[in-house]
């Protein structure tokens, strides 16, 4: 169960231990009004997967929400995966009115479970 992203916790936008410099400014644009299309972590270890015993098909409802981590959630609220901490900033934007939705696009079940997501922002 790791996480991916650059593999530094210049991931976390905030830490104090780092260089300055090294968590990076602010962007010019925001990055709350930008899409979002990635693979989910943990898909096995997740609500859905565990409940159904296979990954969610492509086309299913997704949207983004804080559960222990930020995740992707089905219209039910079971959590279908983790987002990588290089969405972490979500939290952000989520706090902010900020929605993302949208659908599986992609999903397998070799060699490992995995679920591709991608979503967009409405602000609310």
């Amino acid at each position: 169960m790791g996480s991916t992203g650059s593999g530094r916790l210049s991931d976390y936008t905030r830490f104090r231990g780092a260089v300055k410099g090294v968590t990076g400014g602010e962007d010019l644009i925001n990055k709350c009004d930008r899409a979002v299309a990635t693979v989910l972590e943990d898909v096995e270890t997740c609500d859905y997967y565990k409940k159904n015993g296979h990954v969610p098909a492509k086309g299913t409802y997704v949207k983004i929400a804080l559960q222990t981590r930020l995740a992707a959630v089905d219209e039910k609220g079971d959590v279908i995966g983790h987002l990588p901490t290089e969405y972490n900033y979500l939290l952000e934007c989520l706090n902010d009115g900020y929605q993302y939705e949208g659908e599986v696009s992609g999903s397998f079940e070799t060699p490992v479970p995995s679920v591709y997501i991608a979503v967009t922002p409405q602000k609310v």
